[in-house]
């Protein structure tokens, strides 16, 4: 932490995100791994209490939600239609016309990549 500090980053808090125009979303409590195609375990601690504390912390309503791991299921798209989520980001997989705000494919970036490396992953991730 001492060498990020004297390098001229610092911490910043979700409110403070928030106050700059970030969206804050939900990522479970503590990071739970869904197996098969079950929901995620604790689904009232892992999407309702992780929510509401990060509603707290900001004052706006939290409607996002990107799964642990990456991975979804049919059963946790449920889960978070039930919590009143709209939207949902993955890792892994094409998103999916059945559920297409609950699959939004994200990218992981590495922070090696130039300008040009990062379009050709962009269209790599089209192309899956």
């Amino acid at each position: 932490m001492r060498t990020l500090s004297d390098s001229g980053y610092h911490s910043i808090c979700p409110d403070e995100l928030h106050a700059r125009g970030h969206t804050i979303g939900c990522h479970t409590w503590d990071h739970p791994r869904a197996s098969g195609d079950q929901g995620l375990p604790g689904a009232e601690r892992q999407l309702y209490q992780s929510r509401e504390t990060l509603e707290k912390i900001t004052g706006s309503a939290v409607t996002s939600f990107a799964y642990p791991f990456g991975k979804w299921n049919e059963a946790i798209v449920k889960q978070l239609q039930e919590n009143g989520f709209k939207i949902a980001f993955q890792l892994s997989g094409r998103s999916t016309s059945k559920f297409p705000q609950f699959t939004v494919r994200r990218l992981m970036v590495n922070g090696n990549w130039n300008g040009p490396r990062l379009l050709q992953e962009m269209r790599n991730l089209q192309l899956k």
